[in-house]
């Protein structure tokens, strides 16, 4: 249990530490807003990122690449890493200040932007003619080109 618990935990910190400018926030109809991005959640929803509506299909679709990149990052790190953000969570850091403190080494961290470049590619071309168009018009507005080179 405490390996599970462990887990989520450092994809959590992953996910929320990533440099991966693709932002998609799904919102459904009758509930409160689903933030599948890489974003820190203590920023305000007018400032999390681009919104975009997400069928269901696509939030699922989501959800799974979202559980891979915890599955990749956990098998990434060392049992070391893991236990360093799991003593300092437990200390009181938060888990963006516990992930800062791992010092990965060059192949981790190169292996770490490979994770998060595939999955928003993943993510990206999930998204249908007039999302992509609503993400490049936030690219340009934010001056930010994104990382997957493809404007379908």
């Amino acid at each position: 249990m405490k390996s599970k618990n462990l887990s989520l935990i450092a994809g959590a910190i992953a996910l929320s530490l990533t440099a991966v400018p693709f932002s998609v926030k799904a919102e459904t109809s009758k509930s409160a807003p689903i933030q599948l991005a890489q974003n820190p959640p203590a920023k305000p929803p007018a400032q999390r990122g681009i919104q975009i509506q997400l069928t269901p299909q696509q939030q699922t679709e989501f959800r799974k690449i979202d559980n891979g990149i915890r599955d990749q990052v956990q098998k990434l790190m060392t049992p070391q890493q893991l236990q360093q953000i799991k003593t300092a969570m437990e200390s009181g850091k938060s888990g963006r200040e516990a992930f800062a403190a791992v010092n990965f080494t060059p192949e981790q961290q190169a292996q770490l932007q490979k994770i998060f470049i595939t999955s928003q590619q993943q993510k990206e071309a999930l998204l249908t003619a007039d999302q992509k168009a609503q993400l490049a018009r936030f690219r340009q507005q934010n001056g930010n080109s994104g990382t997957s080179g493809s404007k379908k």
